[in-house]
């Protein structure tokens, strides 16, 4: 309970008891185990095991900060992480699909197969599948060039002039207004 100025003190075990320990300056500690509530009021620096590959939380700007190839990891086993390498960004998923919502509704879905789903108001507008792609609804297009066999099923509506070059097999043709 006495209070002494004594000076530097070397020890290898020290018993604190309940009345806590108050330093002023800089302390170098080999190992911390801190039971209950830490409160950080200015920066810290989270080292990487890696050269460069730090975060940072930074006080004046309220963000935490990744350097290049410091990895966020989300999920148990890091499942899923972001990254920068310096040159790209990346978001990285190994179970499940990949969602980017807006405002609770998807947008955008990478399913388990990396198939590539889009969305508008919760509704899959156009699926990538491995022989090409989808598309759900009315498609409008200023110009659409189709090369290789086009198969069409239900009615075909051409308003304006058809131009066919090469050999056309026409099963049942009706001519209005010639």
């Amino acid at each position: 309970t006495d209070s002494y100025n004594v000076g530097v003190i070397t020890a290898t075990q020290a018993d604190i008891g309940n009345g806590g320990l108050d330093v002023d300056g800089h302390t170098e500690l080999d190992n911390v185990n801190i039971a209950g509530v830490t409160t950080h009021n200015e920066d810290v620096w989270f080292k990487g095991a890696t050269s460069n590959r730090d975060a940072y939380w930074d006080k004046s700007d309220n963000s935490l900060e990744f350097y290049d190839n410091a990895k966020a990891a989300f999920g148990t086993n890091s499942k899923a992480t972001l990254h920068h390498s310096g040159a790209q960004f990346f978001i990285s998923n190994t179970q499940g699909g990949l969602y980017l919502q807006n405002d609770n509704k998807n947008a955008i879905l990478v399913t388990p197969t990396n198939q590539i789903w889009l969305y508008h108001n919760n509704v899959i507008k156009f699926k990538t599948e491995t022989s090409g792609v989808s598309i759900v609804g009315t498609t409008t297009t200023g110009q659409l060039a189709v090369t290789g066999v086009s198969t069409f099923t239900g009615n075909i509506d051409a308003n304006g002039d058809l131009d066919v070059d090469g050999h056309t097999n026409l099963d049942n043709v009706s001519v209005a207004g010639v």
